[in-house]
């Protein structure tokens, strides 16, 4: 025999709860993966605002001939870079950083894809990732789902062109970086 005081749900008082439960969450998730999208768009789109600044130092570096610093391997190793012909400008990693040169670039106007593959593999040792895919961040060419990645291009001898891609092929930040 049931008493009447017996507390509890009813089975149709839990199907309720679980309907509401699940009509809100079926509103509420297209929303919350919509914002997660925008999120790594704009975590692209800053990053490739960020590199800005970063092209400007290699370009700069370039142009004058000057060494610079990067990360040559997945294990941390900075590597000094210097222009090929260093040694008859006496411009060279051992007298503006004291530390040898481990590689060198071609002297300007030759040099600029040696220069743009340094600092993409630069940005891929320091661990520089899509936010979209975990892939590398920056790339010289751009394929069909380069979503999240950022495309770096020689415009001319003295400039490259930053384009960012978020969730599909417009890009979501364009600037041509110039050195000065």
């Amino acid at each position: 025999m049931w008493a009447k005081d017996v507390k509890g749900f009813t089975l149709v008082e839990l199907m309720v709860v679980i309907a509401v439960v699940s009509l809100l969450s079926a509103i509420a998730l297209p929303a919350y993966l919509g914002h997660m999208d925008k999120s790594k768009a704009r975590t692209t789109q800053t990053s490739a605002k960020a590199a800005v600044a970063d092209l400007q130092v290699y370009l700069d570096a370039y142009m004058a001939g000057d060494p610079y610093i990067m990360i040559s391997d997945a294990l941390g190793t900075q590597s000094c870079v210097e222009a090929s012909n260093a040694t008859t400008t006496g411009i060279s990693c051992l007298s503006i950083f004291n530390q040898p040169s481990t590689a060198t670039y071609p002297a300007y106007p030759a040099g600029m894809s040696t220069v743009i593959s340094h600092f993409v593999n630069n940005s891929k040792y320091k661990g520089d990732k899509d936010a979209f895919r975990g892939r590398s961040l920056f790339v010289t060419s751009h394929g069909p789902d380069g979503f999240g990645q950022v495309l770096l291009s020689p415009s001319d001898s003295k400039s490259i062109v930053v384009v960012a891609y978020a969730m599909n092929s417009t890009p979501v930040f364009s600037q041509i970086v110039t050195a000065r």
